[in-house]
């Protein structure tokens, strides 16, 4: 009879016995008013702070993506997803530790003006084809199938494999398609610089002397 009389007297905000509405609701959709609105908060600061820290970083943190920049992207993307849905994280927090990761992103990549620095970053370019040889070790050791190669030989416009002088697979993972008679200061140091150089035509200064 008490518990029954305890029931009938309870608050109008209580249902469900002796629970509040707002306990309901989470229970229903998972979480209260009050939740999903910092949430939704978090989220637009969050967004603005990310948009402003990379409007003021470099562009190659938006542009063909290294191994680190692969890795600083996804960092910050955990960051925001973490902030924004932990209700142990608040904004400042989360806002410090993008720009702690774009501060470091920025001293990296002045770092990578050092050639030892740059050679520990960043993947050796390879020859993926050579003289209209594909090079299937050095396809193997790069991780890309014989299909993406040719898909990525025709994106170029390339028709024939004859065409091809040499397709170099670069640091960023794009494919540079150096055609047969091109040449210049940017193409031999394309092919000296890969991890699997062609070899070197002789020169004049290779030839035998017979004079002496």
């Amino acid at each position: 009879m008490e518990a029954f009389t305890a029931f009938a007297r309870r608050p109008a905000g209580m249902v469900y016995g002796m629970v509040p509405g707002s306990m309901v609701l989470a229970a229903t959709v998972g979480s209260t008013p009050e939740r999903l609105g910092s949430v939704a908060l978090k989220a637009v600061l969050l967004y603005a702070t990310a948009v402003l820290l990379l409007r003021i970083a470099e562009r190659r943190t938006l542009a063909r993506l290294s191994a680190v920049d692969v890795v600083v992207g996804v960092a910050l993307g955990a960051i925001v997803g973490r902030t924004i849905t932990s209700p142990d994280t608040s904004w400042s927090e989360g806002a410090l530790g993008l720009a702690v990761l774009i501060l470091l992103h920025r001293m990296l990549s002045l770092l990578r003006f050092l050639h030892g620095v740059r050679t520990f970053v960043d993947h050796v370019p390879r020859l993926l084809v050579v003289d209209g040889q594909v090079q299937r070790r050095q396809l193997l050791r790069s991780g890309v199938p014989l299909a993406d190669l040719r898909t990525a030989l025709r994106q170029s416009g390339v028709r024939s494999l004859a065409e091809v002088q040499a397709a170099v697979y670069e640091a960023t993972g794009a494919v540079t398609v150096i055609r047969v008679g091109e040449s210049g200061e940017l193409v031999e140091q394309a092919l000296r610089r890969s991890a699997n150089p062609p070899p070197r035509a002789a020169g004049p200064e290779d030839l035998p002397d017979h004079n002496s």
